[in-house]
């Protein structure tokens, strides 16, 4: 049997704003506070700031860099008169170079300068965009650090990377 057509305009249950203010809005805060934030974890050395913010996987050609990669958005829950959303992001950081010891020592420090910048965030930086008003306060989890290294000894290149999963929660008031 054929679906009848509508007689209202089409309309969307809720404001569901999506996952992507999220994504933006934590480049914006990382390209705002990275001079300072990797002053801070720098523990005396010169960090440089990141040369690249990506939104998504790809190669990369300079360094050092830091990607904010949507993984997970979660199906809105409605109970009674509340609607819950859950954004998680990868947030990943990689440099290049040819001293893996010292690559390592500085992709440490630049996750730490990136933990930091996250809970330092105001809630307004975080929810740029969404509706005023609309939401609780939101929860943030970070979860653990995972490091891999990547490199080709012939070459004497080296890859470090790290990834921490950063998760939104949000309660519609």
């Amino acid at each position: 049997m054929p679906v009848s057509p509508l007689t209202d305009p089409w309309t969307p249950v809720y404001e569901d704003q999506g996952i992507e203010l999220f994504v933006d809005n934590l480049l914006s805060i990382f390209k705002r506070d990275q001079v300072a934030a990797l002053a801070w974890a720098s523990r005396g050395e010169a960090l440089g700031p990141f040369k690249v913010f990506n939104n998504s996987h790809r190669l990369n050609v300079e360094w050092p860099v830091i990607s904010a990669v949507p993984t997970e958005e979660a199906t809105p829950t409605q109970n009674g008169f509340l609607i819950g959303s859950a954004f998680g992001v990868d947030i990943e950081v990689e440099d290049f170079g040819n001293d893996p010891d010292a690559l390592a020592r500085t992709v440490e420090r630049r996750m730490r300068a990136v933990r930091q910048m996250i809970w330092a965030a105001r809630v307004e930086d975080i929810m740029a965009g969404y509706p005023n008003g609309s939401w609780g306060v939101p929860t943030i989890e970070i979860s653990k650090t995972i490091y891999t290294a990547y490199g080709n000894a012939q070459k004497s290149n080296y890859k470090q990377y790290a990834n921490i999963s950063v998760t939104l929660d949000l309660l519609e008031t």
